[in-house]
């Protein structure tokens, strides 16, 4: 094996808590470390065991996937302007994680508008944000008992492909006969 040194390590959490308001938090922590010492025109050193980024992002939903609440934050930041865009990510407020979901964060944060990393979060939490919802929607369903509600779920991977044999075994009656 080539011999190897490590250099970067980029660590994200994406979480989601259910409130006892009727709401969902979904949080997402970026850190950033370099593994040799390293400086900026506003961090004179950033050493090895120091974060180059620690950034935060929570957006606040409802059930119909609509940004309620946002808050983001930064602790460390290569560049003392980052945090001058934290207002910024109130454009999120309204906006309905669904379609067109990637092409309304490039309008309202893309380039100077946002913080690349802060942007970068939003996919993941989009992610966790349906599995959070959809827990909550039908977590007393038994799929066994009523694959309706996961026949939107057909072809929307590969795992779930009508192809493969997950869906023939769970689903027969779904299988579209050409």
């Amino acid at each position: 094996m080539t011999n190897r040194t490590l250099s970067h390590t980029r660590n994200i959490q994406v979480q989601a808590y259910e409130r006892d308001d009727g709401l969902w938090d979904i949080e997402a922590h970026l850190t950033d470390k370099k593994h040799f010492e390293l400086g900026t025109p506003d961090r004179a050193l950033i050493a090895t065991d120091e974060y180059l980024h620690d950034m935060s992002l929570r957006i606040s939903i409802d059930l119909d996937m609509n940004i309620r609440e946002v808050d983001a934050g930064m602790v460390d930041t290569p560049y003392r302007r980052c945090p001058e865009v934290l207002a910024s990510y109130q454009r999120l407020l309204g906006v309905v994680i669904g379609p067109g979901w990637q092409r309304e964060i490039k309008q309202r944060l893309g380039g100077v508008e946002g913080c690349t990393h802060l942007r970068e979060l939003l996919g993941p939490m989009a992610t966790v944000a349906y599995q959070a919802v959809t827990d909550a929607v039908y977590r007393p369903v038994d799929y066994r008992q009523n694959p309706q509600v996961f026949k939107p779920l057909i072809d929307s991977c590969y795992g779930l492909s009508q192809s493969g044999d997950v869906i023939p075994r769970l689903w027969p009656e779904f299988i579209e006969q050409n």
